[in-house]
């Protein structure tokens, strides 16, 4: 008896994650999120497949590249690894925003009283030194190729 494997057309994948079929088959164009293709013509998707385009989803929410996801994604680590790696950014992530948010709070607090703020609490979320254990901790988790990736997102600014 042949087994059968779930499978899930473009439309059903794209209404369950809220990523437009445009965006999907894009994915599947740049090698991304690959698609197999049924003997009607139609990409469909497999677990591995939906459980690929979370992770996808989940960089992109931590606002990395494509590309960066792509290397990320194919780079040799097993699912769980980068879903716990992914879990420790975003974790990083959160402090981050959170001495963000309190600089900005204080701001606030300072702009209502009338007071200016001293300068080295005007950019203490923003250091340069922070900036560098971000692209440390990339370069360590994601291999060399991260600090290529690195490299060519500096030279654009």
């Amino acid at each position: 008896m042949e087994k059968r494997i779930k499978t899930y057309s473009i439309g059903d994948v794209s209404h369950a994650s809220g990523v437009s079929v445009r965006m999907l088959r894009h994915y599947d164009e740049i090698g991304l999120l690959p698609a197999f293709v049924r003997d009607n013509g139609y990409r469909a998707y497999g677990q591995e497949d939906l459980e690929r385009l979370q992770e996808i989803l989940g960089y992109r929410a931590m606002e990395f590249g494509l590309a960066e996801i792509k290397i990320m994604l194919d780079g040799g680590s097993d699912r769980l690894a980068r879903l716990i790696s992914q879990r420790a950014a975003l974790t990083g992530k959160l402090a981050g925003l959170e001495h963000v948010l309190e600089t900005l709070e204080d701001a606030i607090d300072c702009a209502r009283k009338g007071y200016k703020m001293r300068i080295e609490d005007l950019y203490k979320p923003f250091s340069p030194q922070k900036q560098a254990e971000y692209e440390d901790w990339l370069i360590s988790t994601y291999g060399k190729e991260m600090a290529n990736v690195i490299a060519t997102s500096k030279a654009a600014i």
